[in-house]
């Protein structure tokens, strides 16, 4: 991709800094999920739907939630059907549950999946719009219903981006359905969500986060809020990350965890992603991969390809992780920054071979891949066909 791409891409990102991005409330900190319920009543909303996985509820990750709504008088019905990578028929599901007991407002508690399943409810309940007609960019005009999203995984920032991933449940193919008007209204950081949570998912979502910041911290486009925020995250990750994997009831790095998904997400916001992330989509589509280990997958690789373009941006990033002084060679600091993702990498014991993976789907996944990234992406160098395959090919069995 040449310079008539990275011009569009600059008047794009250029042009949503003028796009007011709101962003959440936020209550942060160990048990902080118990104050929902006042919080509810205080802004005047009485009736709630609950959407979560299975597995939440069955943790009663959600109790502490359903407690303070008893308490407010907040009546509520719950929608606990999703699944990892929401389809539509999810959210449309959730929907009429939700016209049914005339909800006023959205509680997601869970990981992206719950969070993803939500938005597309909120936004589905208010719409006259048929519900597949709300997937894409900026296709949601009337305003949804307000959403509280409780986190429970450190990892998609779903509680505060302005996206969200659904699956089309025939093709599975994926869509990004990304508005303004779907960012949640209160953000709940509460580590005790997360105290227990297995260590592959641990490393998955870990990686998701860093992903979300390393790419919007390389990416071509600045935004000095964004900026600092994506340092904030990845050296918060860098800490606390093996700890958390180590020990799943340490409560300082979950909290820690928790906030640093939540500014990685801030920084997705103003300077989106990257190939990582489009490659990983397709992993997730195709394979069914988890999110998290999908993109983490790519994540070092991608460095490595971006360590020459965006090497002042990597350097930066090393000082930041404590990896060197400002003052050594830019080279130098950005070689450490690369191996010392990988060496994080494994020590999660993530796999780095896909095992699904078949050449045959290169094409497609390439295809689709630089549709999402060479549209929406401010990269710090475009990717060839040839390049990618040979990205593609780091992963191959």
């Amino acid at each position: 991709m040449g310079l008539l791409t990275r011009i569009k891409m600059s008047m794009l990102l250029t042009g949503g800094e003028l796009m007011k991005v709101p962003i959440p409330e936020t209550f942060i900190g160990a048990g902080s999920r118990s104050r929902i319920g006042a919080w509810c009543k205080g802004n005047g909303y009485r009736r709630a739907i609950i959407i979560m996985d299975k597995g939440v509820k069955d943790l009663g990750i959600a109790d502490k939630i359903l407690d303070s709504l008893k308490k407010a008088e907040v009546t509520y019905c719950i929608y606990d059907n999703v699944l990892p990578n929401p389809t539509v028929n999810m959210s449309k599901e959730a929907a009429t549950m939700g016209k049914n007991n005339n909800v006023d407002i959205v509680i997601a508690v869970g990981g992206g999946s719950p969070i993803d399943c939500a938005k597309l409810t909120s936004a589905a309940i208010t719409s006259k719009k048929p519900i597949n007609n709300l997937l894409g960019m900026m296709k949601v005009r009337q305003m949804p219903l307000p959403l509280i999203a409780v986190p429970t995984t450190a990892g998609t920032g779903s509680e505060v981006s302005m996206g969200a991933v659904i699956s089309d449940d025939v093709t599975h193919m994926k869509s990004i359905m990304a508005s303004p008007k779907i960012v949640p209204k209160l953000a709940v950081l509460d580590g005790e969500t997360m105290i227990g949570l297995p260590k592959q998912l641990t490393a998955g979502t870990g990686f998701d986060a860093l992903t979300h910041a390393v790419e919007a911290y390389i990416g071509f486009h600045y935004n000095a809020d964004a900026k600092r925020n994506a340092a904030e995250a990845i050296a918060a990750i860098n800490k606390y990350l093996k700890r958390a994997y180590d020990n799943g009831s340490d409560i300082e790095a979950r909290d820690a965890l928790a906030l640093a998904s939540y500014k990685a997400g801030l920084a997705m916001n103003k300077c989106l992603l990257g190939y990582a992330h489009a490659f990983g989509h397709r992993l997730t589509g195709f394979y069914d991969l988890p999110h998290g280990m999908a993109v983490g997958m790519f994540l070092p690789h991608v460095i490595q390809y971006n360590k020459k373009a965006a090497e002042k941006e990597l350097a930066e990033l090393a000082v930041v992780c404590g990896l060197g002084k400002a003052s050594d060679p830019k080279d130098i600091l950005a070689e450490k920054f690369e191996k010392s993702i990988f060496k994080l990498y494994d020590q999660m014991k993530l796999p780095r071979k896909c095992d699904k993976l078949k050449k045959s789907d290169y094409d497609q996944i390439i295809k689709e891949a630089f549709k999402e990234t060479n549209s929406t992406h401010g990269v710090p160098k475009y990717m060839t066909k040839k390049e990618a395959a040979g990205l593609l090919d780091k992963i191959l069995p």
